[in-house]
């Protein structure tokens, strides 16, 4: 995704306002930037060697990222927002951002993409970034879902890679062994806000949908059929974890198979030498492969506007060929 330079006196704006007083040295500024990603695999590589690379091209602006962790992120978003305390670098589930934007707490974007490519040269996926016709926020990541499977687990059990959801579910059932401490579907058992994606992806993956004519589709006999399907393979899921907590077991070869993004790919990198060689990547087994928007970076509709320019360059990097 390519996109153009910014304006000169954009960037000059920007400098411009690290100088104040009658003097020439120029005043320390400090962004905040909570994330659920800033500790997490792969996404913390690139965090921190984005946020480094800023800091260079403006020496005077620190980013003081903060984990936060993610079951916990948009409701402590949303009370900072509420209480007019938000945080200069707004990093949203991309799922969760027009409840943000309907409250008017977002700022649009139009005039800055307009000295960009993004709208020219990102998917389309970006258009969800667009509220009562004026753009939000700039989308970070759309995906597939992925099927990430331990191949010993499933060899041990004698059964193949599934290539149905029918084959998904018999799979499930032949590598748990929960008195063994081995489960064969991985996901989150406790109140988390990936159970709706879960259920939404074996809806969609079954090739039915949630909503029909802007209206829920919930009685829908097709619907019914795939969220029981899901209620089969959770069942084998090791009970009270989080999305996070099913990852690590699968990576610790406790879980037979996962639905996750491509995400979980650094993850497994670093898995320990005696499951690493196991873990291995498919396409999810269902008729229609699920996928979405991730993540997306937007700036608060009432910060100072010198903090705002600031706030723009370093969401401008992120569209920029080399950080894509």
């Amino acid at each position: 995704m390519i996109v153009k330079r910014i304006a000169p006196w954009l960037l000059a704006a920007c400098c411009a306002c690290l100088a104040v007083g009658t003097g020439a040295q120029p005043k320390a500024v400090e962004l905040e930037f909570p994330s659920w990603q800033i500790e997490e695999p792969g996404n913390a590589e690139y965090w921190t060697e984005i946020i480094k690379a800023f800091e260079a091209k403006f020496p005077n602006v620190k980013v003081k990222k903060q984990q936060v962790p993610f079951r916990e992120f948009v409701d402590k978003l949303t009370v900072r927002f509420a209480g007019n305390n938000p945080p200069d670098i707004v990093h949203l589930p991309t799922r969760n951002y027009l409840a943000f934007a309907s409250q008017g707490w977002l700022a649009p974007l139009d005039d800055y993409l307009a000295q960009t490519d993004v709208r020219q040269t990102f998917t389309k996926l970006s258009d969800e970034m667009v509220y009562n016709g004026k753009s939000y926020g700039v989308l970070m990541m759309g995906y597939g879902m992925m099927f990430y499977y331990n191949e010993k687990l499933l060899a041990d059990a004698k059964v193949a890679l599934p290539k149905t959801s029918e084959e998904l579910l018999k799979a499930i059932a032949a590598t748990t062994d929960v008195n063994a401490g081995r489960f064969g579907y991985g996901g989150p058992t406790n109140e988390h806000p990936n159970v709706f994606v879960e259920i939404a992806t074996w809806v969609t993956g079954e090739g039915a949908s949630l909503f029909k004519g802007g209206q829920y589709n919930f009685t829908d006999p097709a619907v019914i059929r795939a969220i029981d399907r899901f209620r089969v393979a959770i069942k084998s899921a090791p009970k009270g974890t989080s999305s996070e907590q099913a990852r690590q077991l699968f990576i610790d070869g406790k879980i037979a198979m996962l639905r996750d993004g491509p995400w979980v790919a650094a993850a497994i990198r670093k898995a320990p030498e005696a499951t690493r060689p196991q873990l291995k990547m498919a396409m999810m087994p269902f008729a229609v492969v699920p996928g979405g928007t991730s993540n997306s970076l937007h700036i608060p509709a009432k910060l100072d506007p010198e903090r705002k320019k600031l706030v723009w360059e370093f969401i401008r990097m992120t569209t920029t060929p080399e950080w894509q």
